[in-house]
């Protein structure tokens, strides 16, 4: 009887080693197909991230070609004006020398005339050519003192009225820039402002998601979502709807249930136009502002 008892024992306790070997082969093996798994994830995000890279780079491009073929179009456009307004001058110019031309050519005239005429009433007119003289004499200073009073006048108001313009401009300049600067100032203050709330209630949820799923599939998925989801609140709070939409798409991917990201998917689907006008509209408003200090 006890050696069928310890033979009983021997066999209870190879029955049981076997066990232990097995469930530590199954450990084993569930933790290589767990780091299995997380090198194929870690190589799609990483080629996901090369792709929006590139896209990145490819819009950028873009962006500077088309800015650099405005600025030369500008440039030939003020070229042309520029040569507008040398021909003009010269004109002018040419003009104002010929009317010179012709005010000194009559000039002469009349007082070849007025010589004349002194001569042959010389000899019986002489006191009373001596005053229409004087008086002559008068006059024309008169007239020179009102015709330099005028031109300085008129070059006083040309002064003041150029002075107004570049008031006027320089008000203009700084307006846009405050707004600018307050805009850019805003939309950080909304970033900053969302990245805290998202932080807040995502910790909820992955507190929450912790009692749900095991420890270490639990910490990748966490720390997926949460990237996931801070990346794309900011990409929609800075009005990148696009890569935001794409952002929570993604996550709705992993997590089907994600409620935030369904929320935020519904407010893209009826913000997004509503944006794409005020681009185009702000575009527009930017190139007529160009034009308006082009003419100016």
């Amino acid at each position: 009887r006890k050696a069928k008892l310890e033979a009983d024992r021997q066999a209870r306790e190879q029955a049981k080693a076997e066990r232990q070997a097995k469930l530590e082969q199954d450990r084993k093996d569930r933790e290589a197909k767990l780091e299995a798994e997380k090198a194929a994830r870690e190589k799609t995000r990483q080629e996901e991230a090369a792709t929006l890279q590139a896209e990145k780079e490819a819009r950028q491009k873009a962006k500077e070609e088309a800015e650099a073929k405005r600025q030369e179009e500008l440039a030939a456009k003020e070229k042309s004006r520029q040569e507008e307004l040398a021909a003009k001058e010269t004109a002018r110019s040419q003009a104002e020398a010929k009317r010179q031309e012709e005010l000194q050519t009559k000039e002469q005239e009349r007082k070849a005339k007025l010589e004349a005429d002194r001569q042959a009433r010389e000899k019986e007119k002489a006191d009373r050519q001596a005053k229409l003289e004087a008086d002559h004499k008068a006059k024309e200073d008169a007239r020179i003192e009102k015709e330099e009073r005028i031109r300085k006048e008129a070059a006083e108001k040309a002064l003041a009225k150029n002075e107004r313009e570049e008031k006027i401009k320089d008000e203009k300049s700084a307006k846009a820039k405050a707004k600018i600067e307050a805009e850019l100032k805003r939309k950080d203050a909304l970033a900053q402002e969302a990245a805290d709330r998202v932080e807040k209630t995502e910790k909820k949820r992955v507190k929450k998601a912790d009692k749900e799923i095991a420890k270490t599939q639990k910490k990748r998925f966490k720390e997926r979502i949460y990237s996931l989801y801070k990346t794309a609140v900011a990409f929609y709070s800075t009005e990148q709807y696009d890569l935001a939409e794409s952002a929570f798409t993604e996550i709705l991917a992993l997590d089907p249930d994600h409620i935030e990201a369904k929320q935020y998917l519904r407010k893209i689907k009826v913000k997004k136009p509503a944006y794409e006008k005020k681009v185009l509209r702000e575009e527009k408003d930017r190139q007529l502002h160009e034009k308006i200090t082009l003419s100016h």
